[in-house]
């Protein structure tokens, strides 16, 4: 809330947007490595934020969802998207912002 207060305050006349935070690669250990982060925990991040944006009244843009059945195999490793997923969701982000042009 601190932050869309500060946005208000700064930013009158913009239009506030919240996109969720993405998930990770659903192949946990898929390069030896372990993440300290899970979907679920990402999940109620996001449950929380969406909340406050509600009650806030700001818009919601679920990219969470969007990518929520991507496969391990459009990630380069724990988090990061292969340019193909890159292009892809950068693809569905300008579809989005396009309508407050």
């Amino acid at each position: 809330k601190m932050i869309i207060d500060l946005l208000r305050k700064f930013f009158p006349n913009a239009k506030i947007l919240f996109a969720t935070t993405t998930p990770i690669n659903p192949v946990l250990g898929c390069v030896g490595a372990v993440n300290p982060r899970s979907n679920e925990e990402i999940d109620k991040y996001n449950e929380i934020a969406i909340s406050v944006c509600k009650k806030e009244n700001v818009e919601v843009i679920d990219y969470n969802s969007y990518m929520r059945n991507w496969g391990g195999d459009c990630f380069k490793d724990l988090c990061h998207l292969t340019k193909e997923a890159f292009s892809l969701l950068g693809e569905e982000v300008a579809r989005n912002l396009r309508k407050y042009l």
